[in-house]
């Protein structure tokens, strides 16, 4: 059992180091000479860079971003399957929590005084490295939702939810639905729930923006 916990506090530890590498602060620095955290909604995430920086730029962080959660996920799952820590049957829990922990990383990061991103790219990047069947589904529904309302907040806010709520039917579904032989099940549902939770807090100013009719739209999908 205390190898066990072991093996988690360090699948923790490594995804949350992985996400506390914020893309859009780097990025900002080294090409703009400018910090993200100080320009515009001061968030350092792909929508705020997305608009001082162009469309483009946005993209290319969302990437960034997904691809620092997926990483600690695929490094967690092929250790603790295909080396000797095998033995101790971790690999399923082992890339649940290093997701959790890069998704933790992502909003509170260590190395940029624990002020971070939303969770969006975060919780896209988990979708994207856990569960290939997720992604048609909440792709084709982000879009339209963000042609419909023009709210990346809100179309972010109801993926989650939806996405979330699917992931209890995997486990009727044939095991090839999900990524690398990883297992669906329980946990894995919790774990994504508690991601979209992060999420939706990290949204609270969004939300009471949403009510007053505040928030901002979009204009670049017609």
């Amino acid at each position: 059992m205390g190898e066990k916990i072991l093996i988690g506090i360090c699948c923790l530890i490594i995804g949350y180091l992985f996400g506390s590498i914020s893309t859009a602060v780097i990025l900002s620095k080294k090409i703009y000479k400018q910090d993200i955290r100080e320009l515009g909604s001061k968030n350092s995430g792909a929508t705020n860079m997305g608009r001082i920086f162009g469309l483009k730029v946005g993209f290319i962080i969302i990437i960034l971003d997904m691809l620092k959660t997926c990483l600690p996920i695929w490094i967690s799952y092929f250790v603790l399957k295909y080396t000797p820590l095998s033995q101790y049957n971790m690999s399923y829990y082992g890339y649940l929590i290093s997701g959790l922990g890069a998704v933790i990383g992502h909003c509170f990061p260590l190395f940029y005084g624990f002020k971070g991103g939303k969770a969006v790219s975060s919780f896209g990047g988990f979708i994207v490295a856990t569960c290939w069947f997720l992604i048609p589904i909440g792709l084709s529904l982000y879009l339209l939702l963000l042609k419909i309302q023009k709210k990346v907040s809100l179309a972010s806010i109801i993926i989650s939810i939806v996405l979330s709520c699917l992931s209890f039917l995997l486990p009727i579904l044939p095991s090839w639905f999900m990524n690398f032989e990883m297992e669906s099940g329980i946990a894995y549902s919790i774990t994504l729930c508690l991601i979209a939770l992060i999420l939706i807090i990290r949204h609270k100013d969004n939300i009471k923006r949403i009510i007053e009719g505040n928030e901002r739209k979009i204009k670049w999908m017609k």
